[in-house]
């Protein structure tokens, strides 16, 4: 293994495959709660919250990097919660009529 293994801080969690009883071997990152966790264990990101961050992570797309702040303001302002180029899989098949949704189901 490289690097310093008598000096690398493990990760505190517990393997599942040892049924809880085994520490994980990773190498962890201190965490704010304080406790070491490895990548695996530290959980996933949730994505920005803030407009200014929106905009910056939006900018590293191919599609926005030559967008202006105040266009991206637009486009999130128009569809907060999705910036997709293409319409989802329940959008094309609602348009086809292929999706049961509680407008297109007739009650007796």
């Amino acid at each position: 293994m490289p690097g310093r293994p008598s000096k690398k801080v493990f990760c505190e969690s517990m393997t599942r495959a040892s049924n809880y009883s085994i520490q994980c071997k990773a190498k962890g990152n201190l965490m704010k709660s304080g406790h070491y966790r490895c990548k695996n264990h530290a959980g996933l990101s949730t994505g920005p919250k803030s407009i200014e961050g929106k905009i910056k992570a939006l900018k590293n797309l191919v599609s926005m990097k030559y967008k202006t702040d105040d266009e991206i303001r637009e486009i999130l302002r128009r569809n907060p919660r999705t910036v997709a180029a293409r319409p989802s899989i329940d959008q094309n098949s609602q348009r086809q009529k292929y999706a049961w949704t509680i407008d297109n189901i007739q009650m007796d």
